[in-house]
């Protein structure tokens, strides 16, 4: 199997940083794409749209539009050094980062996803689910989970 362009969604975090490094590394043994997706979590969506929420939409999303070119500058500033000489795409986009991630994929006509395992409360996973276990059974390609990284003790 070829793998063309690879979607990484990434959050900031340590264990994405991490990812990307070894996915990186992949990607210019293959020659593939990256794509590093950053999912901004909406907050309208889900609301019903009332009349007070008529008043402060807009200018909720003007807001989050100047916070997408944060994001979108944060991306590169972060991820830059692990991606060098790999071509690279850098995507912000507002959503539900279980349902984007695999519609991102779909869209872009990703051939694998490569996302790390984040570690969460059982609660959490209980009550809001994964986004990984969402991603595992919606996405129209492979899905290669990479496990976190070690936890160091100081």
């Amino acid at each position: 199997m070829v793998f063309k362009k690879i979607l990484v969604p990434v959050d900031f975090s340590r264990g994405s940083v991490m990812t990307v490094s070894k996915v990186s590394e992949l990607a210019k043994q293959l020659s593939s794409k990256l794509i590093l997706l950053f999912v901004e979590i909406d907050p309208m969506v889900g609301i019903p749209q009332q009349e007070h929420l008529a008043e402060i939409g807009p200018p909720l999303r003007i807001a989050m539009d100047k916070f997408e070119h944060t994001y979108q500058e944060r991306l590169k500033k972060t991820y830059d050094p692990q991606v060098k000489g790999v071509e690279t795409e850098f995507l912000v986009v507002r959503g539900n980062p279980a349902m984007e991630i695999a519609q991102q994929a779909e869209k872009l006509g990703a051939d694998i996803i490569i996302m790390p395992l984040r570690s969460s409360t059982l609660f959490k996973k209980l009550v809001l689910g994964s986004t990984t276990d969402h991603v595992l059974k919606t996405a129209p390609c492979p899905v290669l989970v990479l496990p976190p990284p070690p936890v160091v003790l100081s």
